[in-house]
């Protein structure tokens, strides 16, 4: 089901917002079919609840590590950057800089995420980077 521009915004942040401390049991990042898939879980009043996240049309993705060594995955934070006051600058690469849409904080890592759509169990938010480009 796709929802019209002014609704995204609303219910993608609402969306994410219930993303916020969960555990991420799959972490897929995947070039040849330009997506990042994550699968995850958390406790809600004795409940469990399950998400799956799929980023697709990804442009670009970079995994930053603090020097933190841990074996544990959790999905602090994400958020959805709809300008370019982001930016990830990558000095010795071709690319220079990207201005990911997608900021995510996962216990020791940062991942940022340049997606056309992101799908939340089913919920897709398609049209993302024409959002932000324009």
């Amino acid at each position: 089901m796709k929802r019209s521009a002014g609704e995204e915004r609303t219910d993608l942040d609402a969306q994410l917002a219930d993303l916020w401390v969960t555990t991420i049991t799959k972490l897929t990042l995947d070039p040849l079919t330009r997506t990042v898939d994550m699968h995850l879980t958390a406790i809600d009043v004795g409940e469990e609840k399950t998400y799956q996240v799929l980023f697709e049309g990804v442009v670009a993705f970079f995994l930053a590590r603090k020097q933190i060594e841990e074996d544990y995955l959790e999905l602090s934070s994400i958020t959805h950057e709809r300008s370019d006051k982001v930016k990830v600058k990558l000095p010795l690469h071709p690319i220079r800089k990207f201005a990911p849409n997608f900021v995510l904080e996962i216990w020791t890592y940062f991942l940022y995420v340049q997606a056309d759509s992101i799908t939340i169990n089913g919920q897709v938010y398609a049209g993302l980077l024409q959002e932000q480009c324009c």
